[in-house]
């Protein structure tokens, strides 16, 4: 390929390729938004519709949000809402990640495909297969912040204070974000320090951390925290859930796991998986001896080991079982490959990822029969809840509820059993109109939790859902849901 020329505007040919990949997810009729996923959704609802600047994930004070929230209130506004627009709106903003990756990689190669030959690994790889459509209050915005700091850290123009003020700004969204990205990500950027020597660099970059650090903490004082997590546990897993973190890696590599559990891929996921996790060992082995060879001095090679390292012993801190808290280990691999072999094993990198790309394309669209629900049975239960118009409903299932307000364009509200959470307005809505008119609520759960009472006043939907109209307070207290009237 060192014959063929490269395409001018490559960053945006990949861009563009990397957005069609993901059409036939975007278009599948499997495709629904989970718990998790619609919170954003509506948070960028309340930013279009309403005075409301929601910068973190709604009931929190981490997983800075807002970037997600733009996006998708920009397509609302482009495409109109719904699920479409909240999984495209992420489609672009992880393409865009995709973008400064190749730009990361051409400032060290700008003669050779490599750069375009390992930007298109990445977008045909499992691992972001469902996650690159995902608003999950800061995985994405992670992936392309993450990868537009690597275009700075790498690139030597523009050296300006402006730059290093910048880098401490995007430093800081990313660790508001998702901060395991930056166990892959400070090697490089202390290296960048040790070899340019440019001391007067470090007060400016935590100049930019640091001031908008202290705005943020200053808005978070008025954050409801019902949900708490520590950024940094600080404390290790029992070494019985040791034994479960090579699965985590081929996992996360196939892509197939559902939160903490684990699905059987596909034979080209679990292809794709066995060659990572092989490229894994292989990058820490190199890296390793050639560390060692230069007597563990400040190199970049150095700086490629601790980045891997990094990007796994993150999960040391972390207990349980979370193979999504891997995702940048992907990108970081393929930044040491692409190092690691750089003007060195050039025909080994084109035909090996000549070789991977239509195994990784037939391993993605494995993918568009994913699914985390049953979309036909949840859009029956929508139907019979609109047709009886239900306006308030008491969900028993602590997703469901908002997938409810999404899916109803929150003309039906609906909280969980608790007093409190995340977004307080939608409990004493709920509340509010039960009081007002009891005819229009209902009790809404999943048959599977086994909680159903055999009672013809407990409809059954599409086997999946069960659904009690005009609840009294009695039934209410029974089924466990908290109250103030």
């Amino acid at each position: 390929m060192s014959r063929l020329k490269i395409p001018k505007h490559s960053g945006l040919w990949l861009f563009l390729l990397a957005v069609l990949s993901r059409l036939p997810q975007l278009l599948s009729p499997y495709q629904m938004l989970d718990g998790d996923e619609v919170v954003v959704g509506l948070m960028a609802n309340h930013l279009i519709h309403t005075d409301e600047w929601p910068l973190y994930y709604w009931g929190q004070t981490y997983g800075f949000a807002f970037l997600e929230v733009a996006f998708i209130g920009l397509f609302y506004q482009l495409v109109g809402y719904g699920q479409f627009a909240v999984q495209l709106a992420m489609v672009v903003m992880w393409s865009l990640g995709i973008a400064f990756f190749y730009k990361a990689l051409k400032t060290r190669d700008t003669k050779s495909w490599a750069p375009i030959l390992f930007s298109l690994v990445l977008i045909f790889m499992p691992s972001w297969a469902i996650w690159s459509l995902k608003a999950r209050g800061g995985y994405v915005s992670a992936f392309f912040l993450g990868n537009l700091l690597l275009y700075l850290l790498f690139w030597k123009g523009w050296n300006s204070r402006w730059k290093e003020l910048l880098i401490g700004l995007l430093l800081l969204l990313l660790f508001e974000s998702q901060s395991m990205w930056l166990a892959g990500l400070l090697p490089y950027l202390a290296y960048r320090f040790w070899r340019d020597k440019n001391w007067k660099a470090i007060p400016l970059q935590l100049l930019g951390f640091a001031i908008p650090y202290l705005l943020l903490k200053w808005h978070k004082a008025g954050l409801i925290d019902f949900w708490h997590a520590e950024i940094f546990p600080l404390r290790c897993r029992d070494w019985a859930s040791l034994e479960t973190l090579p699965q985590e890696v081929f996992a996360h590599f196939s892509g197939s796991y559902l939160f903490s559990s684990f699905r059987d891929p596909s034979w080209a996921a679990a292809a794709v998986a066995w060659t990572f996790c092989t490229l894994l060992l292989l990058a820490f082995g190199i890296a390793f001896w050639r560390t060692l060879r230069n007597r563990f001095k400040l190199t970049e090679d150095l700086a490629i080991l601790l980045s891997l390292v990094g990007s796994i012993a993150y999960m040391l801190l972390i207990p349980g079982i979370h193979p999504r808290y891997l995702l940048p280990l992907s990108g970081y691999l393929l930044v040491a490959l692409f190092l690691l072999s750089h003007n060195k094993l050039m025909k080994v990198q084109t035909w090996t990822s000549l070789a991977y790309l239509p195994i990784g394309a037939i391993a993605l669209l494995g993918y568009t029969r994913f699914s985390y629900d049953d979309p036909a049975a949840f859009h029956q239960m929508m139907g019979k809840l609109k047709a009886d118009k239900i306006n308030a409903v008491w969900s028993e299932g602590g997703q469901l509820q908002w997938q409810i307000m999404f899916y109803s364009e929150e003309e039906i509200i609906a909280r969980y059993r608790n007093r409190e959470d995340r977004y307080m307005p939608f409990l004493k809505e709920v509340q509010h109109r039960y009081e007002a008119k009891v005819q229009h609520s209902a009790i809404v759960g999943k048959l599977d939790t086994g909680n159903v009472p055999d009672d013809s006043a407990y409809v059954h939907i599409a086997d999946t859902y069960f659904y009690l109209a005009n609840p009294s307070k009695e039934e209410l207290k029974a089924r466990n849901f908290e109250f103030d009237f």
